[in-house]
């Protein structure tokens, strides 16, 4: 009984560490995909812890100034190792392509969660009038990408600005019509 316990506790902190990892190789991926500024003390703080996950594989997978594959590979890996190591704790078995398929599931959830978050924030702190604050500044300019497409095509209606609603809607059913299906697909196959 004493073993399960100890299990639960390893699984916990190995899950957190690698979850946390995940949304910072995610952050990382947007910051330079939505070419957020980099002077932003946020950014460079996600910059540098980063780094030292990412400088060794750069040499194989360099990026260029918008795509940072290493950053991708480095985030899927950590879902990866989350979903790999559970049934290696608990002894149980499992296919290779529903862990491959469960664990970029579990990634594209998590970075369409990021997105959410940011415009969900973004909207409502747009309502505040504020000093520069280099959270909202990032937010911002993490949403605004997204939020400028539906923008232009959008007209506002008395004021109001409905971007960040349908662009919800749209991550919304990316969840629902390709992620859920792929996540059921992969845990059928275990």
């Amino acid at each position: 009984m004493t073993n399960s316990y100890i299990a639960n506790a390893i699984i916990f902190l190995l899950s957190t560490a690698f979850t946390l990892l995940c949304y910072l190789m995610i952050l990382r991926f947007l910051i330079q995909l939505m070419g957020v500024n980099f002077y932003n003390p946020i950014c460079q703080s996600v910059v540098n812890i980063t780094n030292p996950f990412l400088t060794n594989l750069r040499r194989f997978l360099p990026s260029n100034r918008i795509f940072d594959l290493a950053s991708i590979i480095v985030g899927y890996l950590s879902q990866l190792l989350i979903h790999s190591l559970l049934p290696v704790l608990l002894s149980q078995s499992v296919q290779i392509l529903g862990l491959l398929l469960l664990s970029l599931a579990s990634f594209c959830s998590k970075l369409i969660g990021v997105l959410s978050w940011c415009i969900i924030a973004s909207a409502l702190l747009s309502w505040l009038n504020q000093r520069y604050n280099p959270l909202v500044e990032l937010l911002q300019e993490l949403s605004s990408p997204l939020l400028r497409l539906t923008k232009n095509k959008l007209k506002s209606t008395a004021g109001l600005d409905f971007s960040p609603v349908f662009v919800l809607l749209g991550l919304q059913l990316i969840i629902l019509l390709i992620i859920t299906p792929l996540r059921d697909f992969s845990t059928s196959i275990l």
